[in-house]
């Protein structure tokens, strides 16, 4: 499953009544989701449904978010990370939003060996549950670099390859004069190449 599992931006209805039934009025993010127990209610609607339940019961599934896992476009440009990180509630959505993701799908896609050699979750087995996860979520937000969400299964003479596209991406040219949208200074378009220019 490759992302948007749960719309954290666009809520349904059920969700918004959620929402009203915690939340004072006008409390941002309006009629988004906002910290972890909306993410686990979220959750827990989006595969509730008898049908989803089946699915994911007898289907082997790998998953990934995208970004309505956090909001649309997450993560698109150093320019978006900076205006999400002045509003007043952003930093909770987003350490709720990948602690949750970790918890309802990320944990899914670790092995049994993984799973019982993963320190966060022997910390949450222990009960030390909401300050270890947050502390995970923050520093994946804040270094993308300390937390790998992509993984490859082999299944038989195959390879399945998930790559974390929103959570990881490097925003900024990681050489001077280089673009990473194909045009400007240092970058070499393939016609070009073959003519020589």
């Amino acid at each position: 499953m490759l992302g948007d599992q749960v719309y954290a931006d666009k809520p349904s209805p059920r969700m918004l009544e959620f929402i009203a039934g915690r939340r004072k009025p006008g409390e941002e993010p309006a009629k988004e989701i906002a910290d972890f127990e909306e993410y686990a209610e979220l959750y827990r609607t989006a595969w509730s449904d008898p049908d989803i339940r089946w699915l994911l019961s007898t289907v082997p599934t790998a998953m990934i978010f995208d970004d309505h896992d956090l909001r649309d476009d997450w993560n698109t440009s150093k320019d978006w990370r900076i205006k999400m990180a002045r509003t007043s509630w952003w930093r909770r959505r987003v350490v709720a939003g990948l602690g949750a993701y970790w918890v309802y799908q990320h944990l899914g896609n670790l092995s049994p060996e993984e799973r019982a050699d993963d320190p966060l979750l022997a910390a949450l087995r222990a009960g030390e549950g909401a300050t270890a996860l947050d502390e995970f979520a923050y520093q994946a937000d804040a270094e993308p670099t300390s937390n790998r969400w992509s993984y490859a299964r082999d299944l038989g003479h195959s390879r399945l390859i998930i790559i974390d596209t929103r959570c990881a991406r490097q925003l900024t040219p990681a050489t001077a004069g280089c673009s990473t949208r194909g045009s400007g200074p240092g970058w070499r378009s393939r016609s070009r190449g073959r003519a020589g220019g």
